[in-house]
């Protein structure tokens, strides 16, 4: 396994996600104010969704299987970007197209700090940011679960400066998280790992990536709102 093996490869399945989506958005036209036919945006969002978790913890707790399951996962999250994206910018002609950029160079901007190593990543900083992450994944499933009755969790879905600050921390979390799958491969590379597991390394940076550019997403529409 080497850093510029999993470099290319995190590359491969950014294509991957990259064509699913579009293909995603080009078989959905949807003009500016118009509404998205959500009939036709469910089987991608339904497939997309349930198959990637699926695909993604089957990954996730058998990373031997990543050189399959990655590049399913990678199809699979493109379809339900394509279509969380017709959706986003229907609201904002081309607010998808500014995550996407805030994404890559966040992306970017982040990958050159840590080969300067002007941040090294600690122990205690991988467990400040579990326990972080826990909170968010708990904050979001409360409120999948609260949706079902029609309540929202008040503040932090709207553009107020609860709601901003909530997605600022957000996103900000998920950029951290790329520091973290930096030095996860690079710890993995001295450790010897074997070539295979370069899949597994570009898996996580995907993972991260596509959850950095919905916490975007849902930022720049809150600030558009504002």
């Amino acid at each position: 396994m080497t850093v510029n093996g999993t470099a290319t490869k995190t590359l491969v399945l950014l294509l991957a996600t990259t064509v699913s989506a579009l293909m995603v958005w080009y078989l959905n036209p949807v003009a500016v104010g118009e509404v998205p036919d959500y009939s036709r945006l469910f089987p991608a969002m339904l497939i997309g969704g349930i198959g990637g978790l699926i695909v993604g913890l089957a990954t996730s707790f058998k990373p031997t299987w990543a050189p399959i399951t990655a590049p399913i996962y990678a199809v699979l999250e493109g379809m339900v970007l394509g279509a969380v994206s017709i959706i986003y910018n229907a609201q904002l002609r081309g607010l998808p197209m500014m995550a996407v950029g805030a994404t890559l160079v966040t992306a970017v901007l982040l990958f050159a700090v840590y080969r300067a190593r002007l941040i090294t990543v600690t122990d205690r900083m991988r467990s400040v940011a579990g326990m972080a992450l826990f909170g968010l994944l708990g904050t979001y499933l409360l409120q999948f679960v609260l949706g079902f009755f029609g309540v929202n969790i008040p503040f932090i879905n709207g553009n107020g400066i609860i709601g901003i600050g909530f997605s600022l921390l957000a996103t900000g979390l998920a950029a951290f998280f790329l520091l973290l799958d930096m030095d996860q491969v690079e710890r993995m590379v001295e450790h010897g790992m074997p070539k295979q597991m370069e899949w597994y390394g570009a898996f996580s940076f995907l993972v991260t990536l596509v959850w950095l550019y919905l916490e975007m997403l849902r930022l720049l529409s809150k600030l558009n709102r504002r």
